[in-house]
């Protein structure tokens, strides 16, 4: 794997295999300038474990980004399990390999703290913690969905108020928002959009879940496949990463995306980011739109609190700011946001160190 290691310029690679309960997973650690690695642990299916490591490599770096460009006093990490079909037909053989993984962790010393993602909810973090120390997130889950959508909604607001010109904030009564998945970030999105007057299109692979949401906040549904091609002022992907190639870039019919989901961009991302400025759309990046969670959560150890929501999404409306005031100066803000970040980087390093992101973004 060091070949992994070295494309994402990662400063470790943890695999964990465990015979007994089959578990697979891999932990990589991008970059500690700013602080000890934190990042999310995810649970989906791979092709292999090779496949697993590159996609927490990826995932590690945009945690990178994600922290230095909002402030945060940590470093990019992020963990995967791969699925595995017979533990999702045995909660059992599940249980045990949750176990393996929170011991597998707890091994590097408390080191890498770890929380819920895309696949790991509340109650797999509980079965996580059982075996470890540094997984947070069983208490607190409610309170990092709300944190994150109210990023998400502040970048809205604020990305919209940069296509007219304006600095502050825009008003979000009557706007259409169309949110792809509404599971705990999405959901939570809905309910805060809803709650500031915006009409909604919801989609989900979950069609139940979908149309639950859907009567709860007065949402239209439509399919999952169609929802990238709705038209509405903002486009807010909130499931699984990659879903923005330039064919898709091609046909949206919304003048900001701004989501909860990581790694919105189909690779190269700064070819994907040039399609959606030459269309008009204004992309606010994703470690920019969806840091309310890191924000929230950063110092509170298991427990949550309600007010860590709104200290969420003042400090992602700073950021944001930030990155739209220097979209309406002309900078394509996904380069604006990596270079806040690598600002941040290079005040922490020595200056032997010091290294800028790059046109890439590679830290």
């Amino acid at each position: 794997m060091s070949e992994v290691a070295a494309q994402h310029d990662l400063e470790a690679l943890y695999l964990i295999r465990d015979r007994e309960s089959g578990l697979e997973a891999a932990v990589a650690v991008h970059d500690t300038t700013l602080g000890p690695p934190r990042g999310g642990t995810r649970r989906r299916a791979y092709p292999s474990l090779a496949d697993a490591a590159r996609d927490a490599a990826r995932l590690a770096r945009t945690m990178t980004w994600k922290f230095a460009v909002h402030g945060l006093p940590f470093g990019g990490a992020k963990a995967v399990i791969v699925a595995d079909p017979e533990a999702d037909r045995d909660p059992a053989r599940r249980e045990r390999q949750l176990l393996a993984y929170g011991a597998a962790i707890e091994r590097l010393g408390g080191w890498f703290g770890t929380g819920p993602d895309l696949g790991i909810g509340a109650a797999e973090v509980a079965t996580i913690q059982r075996a470890c120390s540094c997984a947070v997130g069983h208490r607190s889950h409610d309170i990092a969905s709300r944190a994150t959508a109210a990023g998400v909604r502040v970048a809205i607001a604020f990305g919209l108020a940069a296509l007219d010109g304006r600095v502050e904030a825009a008003p979000l009564e009557g706007k259409r928002v169309a949110i792809q998945g509404v599971g705990a970030v999405g959901g939570a999105l809905a309910r805060d959009l809803a709650g500031h007057g915006a009409r909604l299109v919801v989609a989900d692979t979950d069609a139940g879940r979908a149309e639950r949401i859907a009567a709860e906040v007065g949402a239209d549904v439509v399919a999952p496949e169609r929802i990238t091609q709705v038209a509405v002022d903002a486009f807010a992907p909130c499931a699984a990463g990659g879903v923005l190639d330039l064919a898709t870039i091609e046909g949206l019919r919304c003048r900001v995306v701004a989501g909860g989901a990581n790694d919105v961009l189909v690779p190269p991302e700064p070819a994907a980011a040039a399609a959606l400025a030459a269309r008009g759309v204004l992309y606010v990046p994703d470690f920019v739109a969806n840091g309310g969670a890191a924000v929230a959560l950063t110092g509170c150890g298991e427990e949550g609190r309600p007010e860590d929501v709104e200290r969420a999404a003042e400090r992602i409306a700073r950021t944001v700011a930030a990155v739209t005031s220097r979209a309406l100066a002309g900078a394509e803000p996904r380069a604006a946001a990596l270079d806040l970040a690598a600002a941040a980087l290079r005040r922490e390093r020595c200056p032997d160190r010091s290294r800028s992101l790059g046109s890439e973004g590679s830290a």
